[in-house]
């Protein structure tokens, strides 16, 4: 069974119309990172398209929620929308970091030093130095303000983040790697209470801490190289019966409880855990089409929602420190010095980028085999990571266990 895929379809339009396919997930992806795979399962759908509701066999109406195990004979799900609640599906491109918005993001300084405060001196997830890590973006950057007020119009019912893209409720400190899968949306941040659509017992986790009221646990939802390396496996089995370290235990394919040891609040917001592990599982497990297809109505839906934003407003970021003329005359002549600097950087980059793209023909290589060697030597490094994560497991084993 460990090659059949699990595939999930959605309804679109009420009350009766044909549902199509939204994702096909690996039986062992479900295995691997749920206990209660129908309550994940919920939680996924739940994420990609905003709206409440369950999932329903083909014979057998709304699933039980409390198997532990998908039955071996059906491999078709469809997930309906409860009856009041309304679509606010992902932007299917949130996850890259290509500019969506021409407001210009308020700059803050003190972003890294604000998320060390509440994160601590460590990585959250796998307890690296402060000085190996990144105060990441969970929505990109590169989205704008903007963008993150219309995820929380669309998400939230109309609560917002008054610190806008740089807030730290947008923000973790992980280390370098782990800042590069996020960004590949490789591993994303789920989030469960024990009351709440998702459980902590519901997912698969390398348990962190005391007991809380919420917890945050970075899934990795593309299975990592070695997670059937006969270590991992020991791993696995005998967490109970040692002190595993996270790092450790992250690198061979756990799915760790992240720890925040500085103030702790505010944390992560709930709507954009929510919007990211959405726009993760969707890269991950979603199934193509043409018209009428998922990815057609969340192109469609992107379109509507995603790219039309308002004119930006600048204020300048040092206005604050500078006192020795009125605000508006500083609002306009830095909105102007701003515009101009930016075409003179644009018509320079354009410039440097043709030029290295000749350099690049005259010695025999091209844009795309450098693309592919930048990626090689990506790959190397991580291997690397991972060779130095075995070299670990076998030296912890040898004080631990012998």
């Amino acid at each position: 069974m460990a090659g059949v895929k699990l595939e999930i379809k959605i309804s679109l339009a009420r009350p009766q119309e044909a549902p199509i396919p939204l994702l096909s997930i690996p039986r062992s992806d479900v295995e691997r990172l749920a206990c209660l795979p129908f309550r994940w399962l919920r939680y996924v759908v739940f994420a990609i398209c905003g709206a409440h509701g369950d999932i329903h066999g083909n014979a057998t109406g709304v699933v039980d929620y409390d198997r532990t195990e998908v039955p071996s004979d059906e491999n078709e799900y469809r997930y309906v929308p409860s009856a009041s609640e309304q679509y606010a599906f992902i932007d299917p491109e949130g996850w890259n970091d290509k500019i969506t918005s021409s407001a210009l993001t308020d700059r803050r300084r003190t972003f890294r030093e604000d998320i060390i405060q509440r994160d601590g001196p460590a990585c959250i997830v796998t307890a690296a130095a402060g000085g190996e890590c990144d105060a990441a973006h969970l929505i990109p950057k590169s989205k704008g303000d903007v963008y993150l007020e219309r995820v929380m119009e669309l998400r939230s019912r109309g609560e917002n983040i008054e610190g806008g893209i740089n807030d730290i409720r947008n923000g973790v400190l992980v280390n370098t790697l782990l800042h590069r899968k996020l960004a590949r949306a490789e591993v994303a941040f789920i989030r469960t209470t024990p009351d709440g659509l998702l459980r902590p017992e519901d997912i698969k986790r390398f348990s962190r801490g005391d007991p809380r009221e919420e917890y945050i646990t970075l899934q990795q939802l593309k299975k990592p190289q070695i997670y059937d390396h006969p270590y991992s496996l020991f791993l696995r089995t005998t967490v109970t019966l040692h002190e595993t370290p996270p790092t450790i235990a992250f690198d061979f394919g756990a799915n760790v409880d992240a720890l925040f040891q500085g103030e702790g609040t505010p944390l992560p917001h709930p709507v954009i855990l929510d919007y990211f592990y959405g726009l993760a599982a969707y890269k991950c497990w979603r199934i193509g089409g043409e018209n009428g297809s998922v990815p057609e109505v969340l192109s469609n839906y992107r379109e509507a929602h995603y790219t039309r934003f308002p004119s930006p407003v600048f204020e300048p970021e040092d206005s604050e420190h500078n006192t020795s003329d009125s605000g508006a005359s500083r609002r306009h002549r830095s909105t102007r010095d701003y515009r101009s600097t930016r075409r003179g950087e644009s018509e320079i980059l354009k410039v440097m980028d043709e030029l290295n793209e000749l350099l690049m023909y005259a010695s025999g290589t091209t844009p795309e085999a450098v693309a592919e060697r930048n990626r090689k030597q990506m790959e190397q490094r991580e291997r690397a990571a991972q060779e130095a994560g075995r070299s670990k497991v076998m030296e912890w084993r040898q004080r631990s266990v012998y």
